[in-house]
């Protein structure tokens, strides 16, 4: 009679379960990666399909009323446009689709997504969900989009009452079209607070 062993070892040993374990947290990971990029790669080219279909061409300064004063105040031309960001916002899936996608746009360098100052147009349409993307275009190297980004943050009014310590920071900037932009910004969503607080 054969002599029963009476500690069989198992036939999966923790070393193994712990193996087919990571094997399985790493497809789960690497799957959600990849799903993130195809998302990211999505919104971009999305955004740049908007982007394709105009040019700023220039940002005009004009003058605002408030209270019987005329302030200096620089903005986007419309009317080179042709729209108005909210309709480019509502091409991109409303408000807070067009800020993620716009956004992952700007978060490019600049070299290869180009169209910043458009990019921002749009955002201005997007209200407090674009402020962020707004507000990192402060510090570029570009003038004029820095100018655009101030603009933007002024056409937004009292939601981008979070982007004043970032303006303020503009004021001495060294293009004094970016100055005047900051400035009347800054002036319209105070003045607009103030308003809304009433």
């Amino acid at each position: 009679m054969d002599a029963i062993d009476p500690d069989p070892k198992p036939k999966h040993t923790v070393s193994g379960i712990l193996l087919g374990t990571a094997a399985i947290l790493l497809a789960l990971g690497l799957v959600w990666a990849g799903t993130i990029m195809v998302r990211w790669y999505l919104d971009v080219r999305e955004a740049r399909q908007c982007l394709g279909r105009f040019w700023v061409r220039k940002i005009v300064m004009t003058a605002r009323f408030e209270g019987g004063e005329a302030h200096k105040y620089i903005r986007f031309r419309e009317d080179v446009v042709g729209s108005r960001p909210n309709e480019y916002c509502e091409d991109l899936g409303g408000k807070t689709a067009a800020a993620r996608k716009v956004g992952a746009y700007l978060a490019r360098p600049g070299e290869s997504f180009p169209k910043r100052r458009e990019a921002i147009f749009i955002l201005s349409g997007c209200g407090r969900a674009g402020v962020r993307s707004i507000i990192s275009q402060l510090s570029n190297e570009d003038a004029e989009v820095r100018c655009a980004a101030a603009c933007a943050l002024g056409e937004i009014g009292a939601e981008a009452e979070e982007a004043e310590p970032n303006l303020e920071l503009l004021l001495n900037d060294p293009d004094g079209d970016t100055r005047i932009a900051t400035k009347s910004a800054i002036d319209y969503i105070r003045w607009e607070v103030g308003n809304r607080r009433k």
